[in-house]
């Protein structure tokens, strides 16, 4: 899991630095699958939704290994 740390925590700063438009109309996301069937939309309640869940998962994963450091070595 320690090996992981440094890309989920590039992962969560490229994420806060993600920005959407006002009208959530500029920004699209896709998710292709293995078959490579595609979901898309622009709508901005799928974009926070999805943000949000990245965010949390990524904390949480960053939470683990920091958790296991003994700081009073």
């Amino acid at each position: 899991m320690f090996e992981r740390l440094p890309s989920f925590q590039e992962a969560r700063k490229n994420l806060n630095e993600f920005k959407l438009g006002n009208d959530g109309m500029n920004s699209t996301i896709i998710i292709r699958d293995a078959a490579g069937r595609q979901f898309k939309t622009s709508q901005s309640i799928f974009f926070t939704t999805v943000l949000q869940t990245i965010q949390q998962v990524l904390d949480e994963k960053i939470a683990e290994p920091e958790a296991q450091i003994d700081f009073a070595s």
